[in-house]
């Protein structure tokens, strides 16, 4: 990914090819109801290379939750998540999962562990 592209290129950017209709104002609408807003006007103008690895996280996630769809599949989506990043992100997962639209992929369960209807399978590692 360029070090040119700001925050702002890549929101504008998906929620423009989405067809997204006044992208902006409801980005940080929600981004306000799950008290990401002050950070993420922070962080508007500046180059996606130059966030933290968690920031850009966060970016994405949050980013592909602002879209429509009938599945959201998330693989890994807690690794190199601060404390405050995963309760953010377990509220939008909690949101997909109300409509049974989510698949998550994850090592760690904790974030999990609220949602009765999240079904968790273990695969066993072969010994050898």
């Amino acid at each position: 990914m360029s070090h040119k592209l700001t925050f702002s290129d890549f929101v504008n950017f998906i929620l423009q090819l989405e067809g997204v209709k006044n992208g902006h104002q409801m980005f940080f609408a929600q981004a306000e109801a799950f008290g990401l807003a002050e950070e993420f006007k922070a962080n508007w103008k500046k180059s996606v290379g130059m966030l933290s690895g968690g920031e850009r996280k966060k970016l994405y996630f949050f980013t592909i939750c602002c879209l429509t769809r009938d599945w959201y599949l998330f693989d890994e989506p807690f690794a190199g998540i601060d404390e405050d990043g995963k309760a953010m992100m377990t509220k939008q997962v909690h949101r997909l999962l109300e409509q049974n639209k989510g698949i998550i992929t994850s090592h760690e369960a904790a974030p999990l562990e609220p949602f009765p209807q999240m079904k968790q399978h273990e695969l066993a590692k072969e010994k050898g």
